[in-house]
């Protein structure tokens, strides 16, 4: 593993981090305002995205190795995931609602706030060690 692939790992464990604990507070307040059918639902939305970024990270560390040798192979593993991702996010969203009848507004609610965690984790900047 090499220097690039190491800090893209520490960056996403932050960015999954801030996701999950996110995720982990949305669910919770949806719980104890309206309930345990919205609050899976919101769940269930969060977990959607934390598994793509989860994925996000995996194809873009093994992207990175890749393209050290072959760029063109590097860059078709992005484009091949990112695909996989977004069908992962229509299945996974589709099955919440049609057969485990979860809330829709409720699960989008989860997969917002799942994104905000994305965007505030990449935001973030990690502290400097020395």
């Amino acid at each position: 593993m090499n220097t690039l692939t190491q800090q893209t790992s520490k960056n996403s464990r932050r960015v999954i981090t801030i996701q999950i604990g996110t995720v982990l507070l949305a669910t919770v307040v949806a719980y104890f305002v309206t309930g345990l059918i919205d609050s899976l639902s919101v769940l269930w939305g969060g977990i959607t995205i934390v598994i793509s970024t989860l994925l996000l990270a995996r194809s873009v560390n093994r992207s990175t190795e890749v393209a050290l040798t072959n760029a063109k192979k590097g860059m078709a593993i992005l484009y091949v995931w990112a695909v996989i991702r977004f069908l992962l996010v229509l299945v996974m969203l589709a099955v919440g609602a049609a057969l485990i009848k979860l809330q829709p507004l409720a699960m989008l609610i989860g997969l917002v706030l799942a994104q905000a965690g994305y965007v505030m984790g990449m935001r973030v900047k990690a502290p400097n060690k020395k």
